[in-house]
């Protein structure tokens, strides 16, 4: 397996394979754009098969933010509602799954809430040796980070590594820049593999459906 498999060279290898398989013909457009999205989106397919059965590995998979600029909104920002109650905040893209928040030096994880857990915990204090509290919350396609108990009064930026369902939307950060075209795809290989030869399948199966016939799906030589 090539050891730097890029955005594109993942959706050009799709697109030979099923221009192989349909020499011959003439009614077919591949839009690379197009792949390159559907690239993305069998990885998180991927991914949720694999956590669901328990044999995800994080390997290659995660990225970080070490960038993100803290402001103050109020709590209800997530609810279409006002609480009148404005804490630490930042918001993130869409991920599959949070391994750290945190101080960008990585070395104390804040403990993280998805559901109403939080509430008895906010606002302890520090000095008594509790851990910082995040509370996440989709809105929009974003995720909503609230900070309780920050473990410093001068916390202006923190950091996130996860497995971002958009590998590529971390580039509205200044710390970060992943290209298509240069940039190493964010999945091990035996993932990568598997999206090639998925995608791979699915166009050749699609073309069977819409023409009656069916084309080589070149699966095999990937």
């Amino acid at each position: 397996m090539d050891t730097k498999w890029t955005l594109d060279k993942i959706a050009f290898a799709v697109k030979n394979n099923i221009e192989a398989g349909l020499k011959g013909t003439n009614n077919y457009v591949f839009a690379i754009d197009q792949l390159r999205h559907q690239v993305i989106a069998k990885r998180n397919a991927i991914v949720k098969q694999l956590e669901q059965t328990g044999t995800l590995s994080d390997e290659d998979l995660v990225q970080e933010i070490n960038c993100i600029e803290l402001d103050c909104e109020d709590l209800g920002l997530c609810c279409s509602t006002s609480t009148k109650e404005k804490v630490l905040h930042f918001k993130i893209p869409a991920v599959n799954k949070i391994l750290y928040v945190g101080l960008p030096n990585q070395q104390k994880p804040f403990k993280i809430f998805e559901g109403q857990g939080f509430q008895y915990n906010k606002y302890r204090d520090a000095r008594l040796g509790v851990r910082p509290y995040v509370w996440m919350r989709m809105n929009k396609g974003e995720l909503h980070g609230f900070v309780f108990n920050p473990p410093t009064f001068n916390f202006k930026y923190i950091s996130v590594r996860a497995i971002f369902e958009d590998p590529y939307s971390l580039n509205k950060f200044g710390c970060c820049s992943i290209s298509a075209e240069d940039t190493r795809f964010p999945a091990p290989d035996y993932i990568i593999d598997e999206i090639i030869k998925s995608l791979t399948a699915e166009y050749a199966s699609a073309f069977y459906r819409f023409n009656g016939k069916k084309p080589n799906d070149q699966s095999s030589t990937v």
